[in-house]
């Protein structure tokens, strides 16, 4: 029924993590895909019951008949423009997918293609747009571009905030001190595939422009970008080697988007690999 497999991703418990559901023809797959799992044993307990209640729901049978229904309404671009969206992934990593869908290579980074199948409380499910939809669709991969991006800006709106105040909300109490740099925290609303708000430049522009200054870009993971103030006393190398240890350290495998730094240059309105 489908050639590739549908992704459902779900909030878990807020900001305790998510988990990725995949649909393929005849079954259907839970993955956990981060979850902060804390000592305490009841929510640990609580966690294994959603996870046991989430294997019921999604039996692939019921899955499967829902998606059916669906899928005879994603066949003509009329009516699926509206559900597009876009996304950014490392090229390099994704070169056997890219090979049978459409995409806009950015530096080492490839705009890739998707359909919302469904979003409601529970969570979002998508697909990837392929060739065979778009020469479906008869359309080109420009128009393609100029409604997913809309769509992803009105769906998934970016944010800025400062790393501090993420940090007083993940741990409050936490006493932070002054940092020696200042970070800022671009992603969307819902926290996932965030770093696809590199493509937001005009919300970047602006944010450059209430500094006055021109910003650098880290690949903090495929859900969230680090900018920094481009001050004249920041060193380059050292944000490479800043990108690199939280990759190599911290970031799941699947999430690492890009071991390089960009900057987005104010006067030109671009943004460059640094």
């Amino acid at each position: 029924l489908f050639k590739n497999p549908l992704h459902f991703l779900f909030p878990f418990d807020r900001m305790q993590g998510y988990f990725r559901l995949k649909v393929f023809s005849n079954k259907v797959l839970i993955i956990i895909v981060s979850i902060n799992f804390q000592p305490n044993k009841n929510k640990r307990r609580k966690r294994c019951c959603v996870i046991k209640e989430l294997v019921h729901t999604f039996e692939p049978e019921v899955v499967m008949h829902q998606l059916r229904e669906e899928q005879s309404y994603y066949g003509h671009f009329n009516t699926v423009k509206d559900s597009i969206i876009v996304r950014v992934v490392n090229y390099e990593k994704n070169k056997e997918i890219l090979k049978k869908c459409p995409y806009i290579k950015i530096h080492d980074l490839a705009i890739t293609f998707r359909w919302i199948a469904r979003q409601d409380d529970i969570g979002i499910s998508t697909a990837l747009i392929t060739d065979e939809e778009l020469g479906s669709w008869n359309i080109g991969i420009q128009e393609l571009f100029c409604a997913g991006i809309a769509n992803t800006k009105r769906i998934f709106p970016g944010e800025i905030f400062t790393m501090q105040s993420m940090l007083t909300h993940l741990m409050p109490g936490l006493e932070i001190g002054e940092a020696g740099i200042d970070l800022y925290v671009l992603t969307n609303q819902c926290k996932i595939h965030g770093a696809t708000a590199i493509l937001y430049q005009d919300m970047i522009a602006g944010f450059a422009r209430d500094l006055n200054m021109d910003l650098y870009i880290l690949p903090s993971s495929v859900h969230e970008l680090i900018l920094v103030p481009a001050y004249e006393y920041i060193d380059v190398y050292q944000l490479y080697e800043m990108v690199k240890e939280v990759n190599d350290t911290v970031v799941a495998l699947g999430d690492i988007l890009s071991y390089n730094v960009y900057k987005y240059c104010k006067e030109t309105d671009q943004i460059v690999i640094a």
